[in-house]
């Protein structure tokens, strides 16, 4: 409560006059002491997860993933505090080549739907149920901020969504047009007997979603990994590619290689490690990697 309401009262007004960049230098200073004390008093999540990743558990390491993980989490923030989002230039976003955009849950991934639609591509997501919900308006106080920001990334994300599963035929003539397709592509889940494993997430056994893979191959479009990471004070556009996976296994060892090498830029750890908490109440994780066993979570 006492987090939304210093967002949406104290954050938000500054932003309208704060440069972005000036925000997040206070913000990394601001965050030093908060991670120490998440490490030494609530790190066990953390742990688990770095050591599914292969990333040394040591404190050091998980103190420096605590602090990388909190600074990520502030800049994904910046979206909705941000009042021109709407006219906001992202370095290099008139170079970024259109197709599918495979890419991760991570803080510029607003950014990087606004750019979609801005070039009337679609965006293949669920809507959270908040998003029809008329914004922030006639609720109390104390939850504005998580009705402010879900009306954001409607107003973002939602004109130009499609549903997943079964979209083909409402993607296929968007590529044919050169326009992009926005694909956040690590939205796996635990199994169900609806939908039953078919891939592994750094060995925990997943239902994986391959429409990036699918997409490209019967349209001839490129797929490419794309991301807006907050860099030297500004919002910039990375890209990879163009990819080619030979099959559904190409696709899962990128995205996974993807995570692995930046764990702490994954905003859905947090609703993994948790859902698999529930499934294994006593999870096996891997073995813990030593200082010396494993480079250093960079």
């Amino acid at each position: 409560m006492a987090i939304n309401l210093a967002f949406h009262y104290g954050v938000r007004p500054v932003a309208r006059v704060v440069p972005l960049q000036v925000l997040d230098a206070v913000g990394v200073v601001a965050l030093a002491p908060i991670a120490l004390a998440s490490a030494v008093l609530g790190g066990q999540r953390a742990r688990a997860y770095i050591a599914l990743t292969g990333h040394p558990t040591g404190f050091a390491s998980l103190l420096r993933f605590t602090y990388l993980d909190l600074r990520e989490r502030l800049r994904s923030y910046f979206f909705f505090v941000d009042p021109r989002f709407e006219t906001r230039s992202v370095a290099g976003a008139e170079d970024a080549r259109s197709g599918v955009q495979l890419t991760t849950l991570h803080a510029g991934m607003r950014y990087l739907g606004w750019w979609t639609k801005q070039r009337d591509g679609r965006i293949v997501y669920i809507p959270d149920p908040l998003e029809r919900a008329g914004g922030p308006d006639g609720v109390p106080a104390a939850e504005k901020w998580p009705y402010f920001t879900h009306d954001a990334h409607h107003r973002a994300f939602g004109s130009h969504h499609v549903a997943p599963g079964g979209a083909f035929r409402k993607l296929a003539p968007v590529l044919a047009d050169g326009r992009p397709v926005f694909l956040c592509q690590e939205a796996v889940w635990l199994p169900t007997d609806e939908c039953p494993a078919n891939a592994t997430l750094f060995g925990v056994p997943v239902f994986w979603p391959v429409g990036a893979r699918v997409l490209g191959e019967r349209t001839g479009a490129p797929v490419v990994f794309s991301e807006v990471r907050f860099d030297r004070g500004r919002w910039r556009f990375v890209q990879d590619g163009p990819l080619v996976f030979d099959d559904d296994e190409a696709l899962r060892r990128y995205v996974e290689d993807r995570l692995r090498a930046r764990p702490w830029a994954w905003g859905h750890w947090r609703v993994f490690m948790d859902e698999l908490a529930a499934a294994r109440p006593e999870p096996h994780v891997a073995e813990p990697v030593t200082e010396a066993a494993a480079e250093p979570v960079v």
